[in-house]
């Protein structure tokens, strides 16, 4: 959902934005200056970008841009290739670029990068949201889980097995013999793909949000879990993964990149946000740079942080030295729901340890507001609404208590 913004204006060294689409959202400018950007580069629905070296490759709907970015405060196009498909997912090996689309896998050979060729490609028949690449094989992800692919010869991409997962697979990353399946609602998949032929489930983490991408580094892996923000597993066992912490983010969470003791967090109206992570179990928020739109993908290299979303691709320069306290406050409210799944009606039950204006709303998986249930003034207090849910149809809906600087999401189950 992108946020077009009506009008922002400095008080006190602070910015206010207001949108069109949402309540204001508050933000320290000081503190965005630990986020610096160098650079723009404007593409129609940019989706992923992944750098490489000199080079960068930008994934939109209909095109991949190869960029110059050995000046990265401007970014120049050096030629363009149509593959007249939604491109979901940039990955680059080498002088080959891996796209994921609407209908599986393409391989694009940048060699020479004026002039890039197509090679070959996988046809899965389903949309593809995401690769990743180990040796020779490709990794990808879809809405039946994990599928690997033989990629020994670039021009015939040819199927090898696949592993189904409790949802569908949405983010994928490969480390040392296991495959780690940001798996949506079913949170965190964990399969041992030491025979690529017959790949094995070995562990589920559910996370209170739906996995979008991860990253893994040592014994953690780090989770975009959409309306709750960053959520670290542990993956020391395989076999019995557990949440050992999380930040929840204004927003809904969609991409994750970790570089050194840093997450850096990217989605639909909240910016781009940057997390400390050197106790993985209490990540502490340093940073943030927030957009007119929204970012779809994050990654980093060189020193540079690159956001794609919107309409453009950012680079911007990270100076951790200089991050101070975070400027998003702790959240004193809670949200739970009874019974969940629900048939017609569902008991809500918050707390406000502070007065003010609290809203109580109903989302749908686009985060798009379905219906208000309260909007009002409350003191300090619990309270309890019931929501009827009426003439909704089944599926998975999430009601987002907003108080102040604090919001708190819940996933609810509507089953008829």
């Amino acid at each position: 959902m992108t946020q077009y913004v009506l009008n922002a204006r400095n008080r006190a060294g602070v910015l206010v934005i207001a949108g069109m689409m949402g309540a204001c959202f508050i933000f320290s400018m000081a503190h965005t200056q630990d986020l610096e950007l160098i650079g723009t580069f404007n593409e129609t629905f940019a989706n992923s970008f992944c750098p490489s070296g000199e080079h960068g490759y930008l994934g939109s709907y209909g095109f991949l841009d190869v960029i110059d970015l050995r000046d990265p405060a401007n970014p120049r196009l050096i030629s363009q290739w149509a593959p007249a498909d939604n491109i979901m997912d940039v990955n680059a090996e080498s002088s080959l670029v891996f796209l994921t689309d609407d209908y599986g896998l393409k391989i694009i050979d940048v060699g020479v990068p004026e002039y890039p060729v197509y090679v070959g490609e996988f046809y899965s028949s389903l949309m593809t949201y995401d690769a990743s690449i180990s040796g020779n094989y490709a990794y990808i992800v879809n809405f039946y889980g994990l599928s690997i692919i033989d990629i020994g010869d670039p021009s015939l991409p040819t199927f090898v097995s696949s592993l189904y997962t409790p949802d569908e697979g949405r983010g994928v990353w490969i480390s040392g013999s296991y495959a780690y399946v940001a798996a949506f609602l079913a949170g965190l998949c964990i399969a041992d793909i030491s025979n690529p032929t017959e790949p094995i489930l070995l562990g589920v983490c559910n996370t209170p949000g739906a996995s979008m991408r991860v990253c893994v580094r040592g014994d953690y892996a780090f989770v975009a879990d959409q309306s709750s923000g960053l959520q670290i597993v542990s993956v020391a066992d395989p076999v019995n993964p557990f949440l050992v912490g999380g930040f929840d983010t204004r927003g809904l969470a969609l991409a994750i990149a970790v570089d050194s003791n840093y997450a850096f967090l990217a989605g639909l109206d909240m910016g781009l946000r940057v997390f400390d992570i050197g106790d993985p179990s209490n990540p502490a928020y340093v940073a943030g740079y927030d957009t007119l739109g929204s970012y779809a993908d994050v990654d980093v290299g060189g020193g540079f942080v690159f956001a794609t979303g919107g309409t453009r691709l950012d680079i911007l320069r990270f100076n951790p030295s200089s991050a101070g306290e975070a400027p998003l406050p702790s959240k004193p409210i809670t949200l739970a729901a009874y019974p969940n799944p629900f048939n017609s009606s569902i008991l809500l039950t918050y707390s406000l340890t502070l007065a003010g204006q609290a809203v109580l709303s109903v989302h749908n998986l686009l985060g798009q507001r379905m219906q208000t249930i309260f909007d009002g003034y409350q003191d300090a207090g619990n309270y309890r609404i019931l929501w009827v849910a009426g003439e909704f149809p089944s599926g998975l809906y999430y009601v987002r208590l907003e108080h102040g600087n604090s919001l708190k999401t819940t996933k609810v189950v509507l089953l008829k």
